[in-house]
C-alpha cells in the first residue's frame, strides 16, 4: 500500500533531483544573507551537493562569512538562459572537511588560481 507520506517523500526526492540538475547547469546566481537587520546579496556559485545539502564556498575574510556566522539564514537564486529559475533557502552550516575542500578545488580549478 502506498501512503500519502510515501508519495510526498517520492515527490520531494524528484524535486530535489530536478533542483540539483538545474543548479549544476546554472551554477552562478545570487546568495542573499542578513547583515544586521538588512538583507545583503552578492554573486555566488553553487559548488556541489551531497547528503548534507548544497555546498558553497567563501573566504573567512569576506563580509558574507561574518554575516552567516551572525545569522545563518540564506537564500540562493539562480536563473537559466531561458528564464527558468530556482530559489533555495535554509540555514547555512560550516564545514572544515578536507574532503569537501578538495572536492571544491578539484571541480573548480579556477578557484586555485585565486589563492
Amino acid at each position: 500500500m502506498v501512503t500519502g507520506a510515501d508519495v510526498e517523500r517520492a515527490w520531494k526526492v524528484q524535486l530535489m533531483e530536478e533542483i540539483l540538475k538545474f543548479l549544476k547547469e546554472n551554477r552562478f546566481g545570487v546568495l542573499a544573507t542578513v547583515d544586521g537587520d538588512s538583507p545583503d546579496a552578492r554573486p555566488f556559485a553553487f559548488m556541489f551537493a551531497d547528503e548534507a545539502g548544497l555546498c558553497f564556498c567563501t573566504s573567512s575574510e569576506k563580509a558574507v562569512y561574518r554575516q552567516i556566522q551572525e545569522n545563518s539564514t540564506v537564500i540562493f537564486c539562480s536563473q537559466s538562459k531561458d528564464m527558468r529559475w530556482v530559489r533555495v533557502s535554509g540555514q547555512a552550516e560550516w564545514t572544515d572537511s578536507v574532503k569537501d575542500r578538495e572536492r571544491v578545488f578539484a571541480e573548480n580549478p579556477a578557484l586555485k588560481a585565486g589563492l
